[in-house]
């Protein structure tokens, strides 16, 4: 959701259109820093959308000024969203619903502990993906197909850090269009249909499968935005609160005085302050140094920035939307559980290593290896890529440090307090850095093990509390 680009000449994709830059001048600088277009994918499975017009999807790479381009009339599209999705209905209206398996969201590391059988996890999880529509309309139709295999990519290694502990639940929505994320006016619209869309879902689970079971919440970016309405609808000062574990709400650039000051919505739920604290909000987003400075300097100058949704986060039941002008954003340390702090006097965990989705047979296109990050970014923001994510692998620390050209470097991160980013390392492609996009997508795969001995820590202290 973000696309907020760590190095010169412009922050970001959505900058370098409103700075007049054409679609060939992003793509000359592209192929520049890595030649982020995919030369060997050339997908024609082209799928039709609801309005019988075609999708890209020919395999050259993302159409950068089509994808953020205005989307028309809101109004005038909202027939062709076609209806909500039958929560009612499992098949029909989850990606996911509690069950067992062995692929998709149930996938896991072979190097992992084996996984105990759904009906022993003792907590469920509640998971939101990220923005993958990419289409013509402001909100993606249930039936659209073009992103299908981009929103798996991010159930199948996002969702399933959680299914060592966890039966898990995850509902599909008529998604914003990631176009929405930059235009105030219609992003509030686009995010408020599919925020009704999680709502229904999460009601349906509450009356249908919850039975008094702890809880987690989870997302990434877009839905984000909608756990944290979920939090303060459902959760803050209410019953529910007494079997809500955490919210893991990664990339939701949440003004920190949602939490804190006299403008605080939340009271009864805090932000994390260690690893085993139950009832509370956990966020980060992953930066290079240079973006983080950037975005620092834009905190200072007190500018609006672009690498957060412009509609802001709606956190009343009347139409006001709190945006993060100016003032920090919420960020947790996934080494410490701490939010907006760097004391090192804080206790801080070891780096258990990262997800490794490259170079290793596990993310494929027609069956080639994907080498780099930049080329499989580029592919989830292709529609109608084939892209496919078979397995899961473990990248071990040692291994990770002899990636970097200077063998004393070693991985890093800490809070910048101004922009709320979680400044990195620079990192190099081959291990899933980028040169021209953000470090979110590294948000779960670069902690995916931390996160994954979190959660279950997390779980079994809640769980003791309750005996």
């Amino acid at each position: 959701m973000g696309g907020g680009v760590s190095k010169a000449p412009y922050e970001s994709i959505e900058a370098a259109l409103a700075d007049g830059k054409t679609q060939e001048e992003i793509d000359a600088w592209q192929a520049a820093n890595n030649n982020t277009k995919d030369d060997n994918n050339n997908a024609e499975n082209v799928e039709s959308n609801n309005n019988g017009e075609e999708n890209g999807g020919d395999g050259g790479g993302p159409d950068w000024m089509a994808m953020f381009a205005h989307k028309g009339d809101y109004e005038a599209q909202k027939e062709k969203f076609g209806p909500a999705p039958d929560c009612t209905n499992p098949t029909e209206g989850w990606y996911w619903y509690g069950q067992d398996g062995q692929h998709g969201p149930e996938l896991k590391p072979e190097i992992d502990e084996a996984k105990l059988n759904v009906a022993d996890r003792p907590a469920d999880v509640f998971y939101v993906h990220p923005t993958t529509y990419l289409g013509d309309l402001w909100n993606m139709p249930i039936a659209e197909k073009a992103c299908r295999q981009s929103t798996d990519y991010y159930i199948h290694h996002e969702a399933s850090v959680f299914n060592g502990s966890c039966r898990l639940f995850i509902p599909k929505f008529r998604q914003s269009v990631i176009a929405g994320m930059g235009y105030a006016d219609e992003g509030k619209l686009a995010t408020e249909l599919a925020y009704l869309d999680i709502k229904k879902a999460f009601e349906y689970y509450l009356a249908n499968e919850n039975k008094g079971r702890p809880f987690i919440l989870a997302s990434h970016s877009q839905g984000s935005l909608y756990t944290m309405r979920l939090m303060l609808e459902f959760i803050e000062g209410k019953e529910l609160f007494s079997r809500f574990v955490a919210c893991y709400g990664l990339a939701s650039w949440a003004p920190l005085s949602l939490f804190q000051g006299d403008t605080a919505v939340f009271e009864q739920i805090k932000l994390c302050q260690g690893p085993e604290t139950s009832g509370c909000y956990i966020s980060w987003n992953c930066e290079h140094p240079d973006t983080a400075k950037q975005h620092d300097e834009n905190k200072d100058s007190k500018e609006p920035g672009d690498w957060y949704p412009q509609m802001g986060h709606k956190m009343m039941e009347e139409n006001v939307w709190r945006i993060a002008h100016g003032e920090p954003i919420v960020c947790t340390n996934p080494f410490t559980w701490m939010s907006n702090q760097n004391d090192e006097a804080y206790p801080s965990e070891e780096w258990r290593g990262m997800l490794n989705l490259l170079n290793g047979s596990t993310l494929t296109t027609d069956d080639e290896e994907v080498k780099d990050m930049d080329t499989m970014m580029s592919l989830v923001y292709t529609p109608n890529a084939t892209i496919q994510l078979k397995k899961l692998v473990k990248m071990m620390p040692d291994e990770f440090n002899t990636k970097f050209s200077d063998e004393s470097t070693k991985f890093k991160c800490v809070v910048n307090m101004k922009s709320g980013d979680l400044q990195l390392v620079a990192l190099p492609v081959e291990i899933a850095g980028s040169s021209i996009q953000s470090y979110e997508h590294m948000n779960f795969l670069l902690f995916w093990f931390n996160i994954r001995n979190n959660v279950a820590a997390r779980i079994k202290k809640f769980v003791e509390k309750e005996v």
